[in-house]
């Protein structure tokens, strides 16, 4: 039994690093849907594994949000930041709670952005994925205006990156983790060159890293 869990606890982590990176076909979609519920019925086999409870019910939402996203790929619509910002939060409250992270949030603009929803919504939560990650203690998000144009900055105090590895962060492939796909970042920047926008990340080994994002408003 502890092998299959092992074993179904790794198979659950690339699917949900599948999932969050939106690296999901249609056709790929029917089955993982089918494989989710599966899964969800056997989560009381896993009631000592946390770890496994908690990245099942994530992947069941992940690929939930990925086939709505799918359904409505070509509709654009003008949506509130702040509220995809909570509902990431939301989506990841067991596992910030299971880090034991404390999370701040300062909103100064309250602006809305033209795009897709579900599309910030990943964004947002790759890069506080990144953080939990990271082994972060405590979370900043931020969301203000500069020249017309909205910033989105997410810093945390976790391990942080070398200069030579802040170079290759966005680059497809590029991992320094164990079972990374080296895709997380890659496809963020895709999703914030899709609204218009820019990313950048600061960071120091050892002291954390912050990663701004900076996308255009329509209004």
């Amino acid at each position: 039994m502890k092998h299959n869990a092992n074993t179904l606890s790794h198979a659950v982590k690339k699917l949900h690093s599948l999932a969050v990176m939106g690296s999901i076909t249609a056709g790929l979609i029917h089955d993982l849907s089918n494989l989710a519920t599966i899964l969800e019925m056997s989560v009381g086999n896993f009631k000592d594994d946390p770890t496994t409870t908690r990245s099942i019910k994530r992947l069941s939402s992940l690929i939930k949000a990925t086939k709505d996203q799918l359904a409505h790929q070509d509709t654009k619509t003008s949506f509130s930041p702040v509220a995809q910002i909570e509902s990431s939060l939301s989506f990841l409250e067991a596992e910030i709670r299971a880090h034991h992270i404390k999370v701040e949030t300062d909103y100064r603009v309250r602006s809305r952005l033209e795009g897709h929803p579900a599309s910030f919504f990943r964004i947002v939560t790759n890069l506080l994925i990144n953080a939990i990650e990271a082994k972060a203690q405590h979370i900043e998000i931020e969301l203000s205006q500069r020249d017309g144009r909205l910033i989105l900055e997410i810093n945390d105090d976790g391990a942080g990156v070398a200069p030579p590895t802040q170079e290759k962060i966005f680059e497809p492939l590029f991992t320094t983790k164990p079972e990374g796909t080296g895709l997380g970042l890659a496809i963020t920047k895709e999703l914030v060159d899709e609204f218009g926008g820019q990313i950048s990340v600061r960071s120091k080994q050892g002291h954390g890293t912050s990663f701004e994002v900076v996308l255009p408003t329509n209004n």
